[in-house]
């Protein structure tokens, strides 16, 4: 990290304020932090399965938070849907949230305003 912060410094332009001089280093720095960013997810994406590679270009690419929990889930169970619906990790923040769970797992949380709702009996109109 100190190389880079010499070699943005090297790169500032002369007969600048010291602002100009900030923006250009940390225009400088981001580059590389990006450029060293992309090398690493393409290291990653060599490494996963061709399943699971649309998911996680989406997810490291910011478009979608739901891919995101959904690739770092199988990330952890080595691309395996199945140990995923399996987690036991309570205390992982991602436990809520995680992919591949059965939906009516979260049914019993929500209301339901059908004609023949379980929620009547609970007391709630529908």
């Amino acid at each position: 990290m100190k190389t880079e912060k010499k070699k943005a410094v090297s790169l500032l332009v002369t007969g600048t304020t010291a602002t100009q001089n900030k923006l250009h280093s940390k225009a400088y720095l981001k580059s590389g932090l990006l450029s060293r960013r992309q090398a690493k997810i393409k290291q990653r994406l060599s490494q996963i399965p061709k399943l699971h590679q649309a998911i996680y270009k989406k997810a490291v690419s910011g478009k979608s938070r739901k891919d995101a929990i959904k690739a770092f889930c199988l990330m952890c169970f080595c691309w395996q849907k199945e140990e995923v619906r399996q987690c036991t990790d309570l205390a992982c923040p991602l436990y809520p949230y995680r992919a591949y769970t059965e939906a009516e797992n979260h049914s019993d949380n929500r209301i339901s305003f059908g004609a023949e709702s379980k929620n009547n009996e609970r007391g709630y109109i529908g």
